[in-house]
């Protein structure tokens, strides 16, 4: 393999939760990969734990474990663009959270809640500044995230709403991200999700 890269953005990511397991339990850490370009990705991640006092026992006990995380960054397979319908005409672009010269995401990030089997949908808006028309690729979150977008083409100094909707199948906290690739770069749109009772 060739030597990993040298980057100044985390090509891994998750949305920080905390959690406690009962004993002989687990808690599971969704853990996203989105490399900007091909190559070899390499970090090292530091957790936390911390063991609640007992008996016989006054105070907690903390501990650290390190874990190394390895991706590698390929070239997308092509897909044809989709027009979404819903495109308008944009008035705020200066208001925007973050973004490249080419896209504003106007979202800092989604937050869902939703019993179990259950369904909900919220949306992004993504807007083109530009007088020309702009492509943008979605790299789609894993369930129970759901988004149908992979390719977007935004019209001159347009917007777009794009839906994302949660629909879990099992109780739980879950994190994901939606990656949003156009020709200047990655922008990064953290999604995270619970489950509540009916």
């Amino acid at each position: 393999d060739p030597l990993p890269k040298r980057v100044e953005y985390s090509a891994f990511c998750f949305t920080s939760v905390k959690g406690t397991t009962s004993p002989g339990g687990t808690l599971t850490i969704p853990i996203s990969f989105y490399p900007q370009q091909p190559g070899i990705y390499l970090q090292t991640w530091e957790f936390d734990f911390t063991v609640p006092p007992t008996r016989g026992r006054d105070t907690g006990v903390r501990e650290k474990r390190r874990i190394i995380l390895k991706g590698r960054g390929v070239l997308p397979s092509p897909s044809p663009p989709i027009r979404p319908r819903n495109s308008s005409r944009n008035s705020s672009l200066r208001s925007a959270r973050r973004s490249h010269d080419d896209v504003f995401l106007k979202t800092e990030s989604l937050y869902f809640q939703a019993a179990v089997n259950n369904r909900v949908r919220q949306t992004f808006k993504l807007s083109n500044p530009l007088s020309e028309e702009v492509e943008v690729t979605l790299y789609v979150p894993r369930p129970p995230f759901h988004c149908k977008f992979p390719k977007i083409l935004i019209q001159p100094v347009h917007s777009v709403t794009v839906p994302v909707s949660f629909h879990p199948k099992t109780s739980g906290v879950f994190v994901d991200a939606i990656g949003i690739d156009t020709k200047k770069g990655r922008l990064l749109l953290p999604l995270s999700g619970n489950t509540v009772p009916r």
